[in-house]
């Protein structure tokens, strides 16, 4: 749980080597955190300023089956960042159809402005309707 909450350090070198550190756990790992202690450090740690633990949070997320994880990364794809954006939308995709609850957020998308972003959003809609990959 240490390094869960090395995430929230005021240190960006030291959140860097937690990200890392963290999105090389397994799936084991993290169903024996509590999730009222890991989901809200992730949920911080998805908007943090350096970008390698934003994409470590989200990675973590990916793995979680809840409707929380999903909701987080839902909420991120608001993110000004188009690296924490694709990372998140790579993901809903691959969670498949479980991640449903972040199709209105992903129709949103649909409409930008940004060519990538409106293909990506796409292709992770149809990946969450049709059922796939899904994990």
């Amino acid at each position: 749980m240490l390094r869960i909450r090395l995430l929230l350090d005021p240190d960006p070198g030291v959140r860097r080597a937690a990200a890392r550190s963290i999105s090389s756990g397994t799936v084991d790992v993290w169903s024996k955190v509590p999730p009222e202690i890991l989901l809200p450090v992730l949920n911080q740690a998805i908007k943090d300023s350096v970008e390698s633990v934003a994409a470590g949070a989200i990675k973590v997320l990916g793995v979680i089956d809840s409707p929380e994880a999903v909701s987080i990364l839902a909420g991120a794809l608001d993110d000004p960042r188009y690296a924490v954006r694709y990372l998140v939308l790579d993901t809903l995709g691959e969670i498949g159809p479980r991640a449903a609850a972040a199709l209105p957020r992903l129709r949103r998308l649909e409409a930008e402005s940004d060519g990538m972003t409106r293909i990506t959003a796409t292709e992770t809609i149809e990946k969450i309707e049709k059922g796939g990959p899904g994990r």
